[in-house]
């Protein structure tokens, strides 16, 4: 295996923003992970959730091209998380049902459990991409490319950076809800 100094870098830096995603979340007041401060203002579970998707998306999408005849199966495929929270037949947005591109209405009816089970499967879908980022290397994370959540190909580097940047400005969006919501956040002065 070549060096791993990016490869290592890049899921010390995944592994932090799940952490903050999890402290953040855990934050929140279980009454008040549900609330929508105004109608196009999704709430704290609906933003966990969507970085959960995003996570399990890309996990999966790096698994695919490191082994193609086996890759592993989003953790929300594997338990099976859309009949066991009752949204089949529920739109769950763009890009595989990531909560991307759903208008104020729609993300309101998205009727999401309590957010310890929200975070239950970030958490699952982080680990997940987590393994799969230990298992590469620098030349794949530099080189190799994979076709992203937007149908274009990216080199698992971009795809991670992507990643990085999206996550926090829903984390952002976290610690801005928490904070109209009452509560001190994670980055509450």
């Amino acid at each position: 295996m070549s060096d791993r100094i990016w490869a290592d870098r890049l899921g010390e830096w995944i592994a932090w923003n799940h952490q903050e995603v999890e402290e953040s979340v855990r934050g929140v007041a279980p009454e008040l992970a549900h609330v929508r401060p105004s109608p196009s203002a999704p709430s704290v579970a609906f933003h966990a959730w969507h970085i959960g998707r995003w996570v399990d998306r890309n996990g999966a999408a790096i698994s695919g091209w490191l082994d193609p005849t086996a890759p592993h199966e989003e953790v929300w495929l594997a338990r099976g998380l859309t009949e066991r929270w009752g949204l089949a037949g529920v739109a769950l947005g763009d890009f595989g049902g990531t909560g991307a591109g759903l208008d104020g209405s729609a993300s309101a009816a998205l009727a999401l459990p309590d957010i310890d089970q929200v975070l239950d499967y970030v958490i699952g879908a982080s680990i997940a991409l987590e393994a799969v980022l230990a298992r590469i290397d620098d030349d794949a994370i530099l080189e190799r490319t994979v076709v992203d959540l937007y149908g274009d190909e990216a080199t698992i580097g971009e795809l991670i950076l992507n990643h990085l940047f999206h996550a926090d400005r829903h984390l952002g969006m976290i610690e801005a809800l928490r904070g109209v919501l009452g509560e001190r956040g994670t980055a509450t002065v």
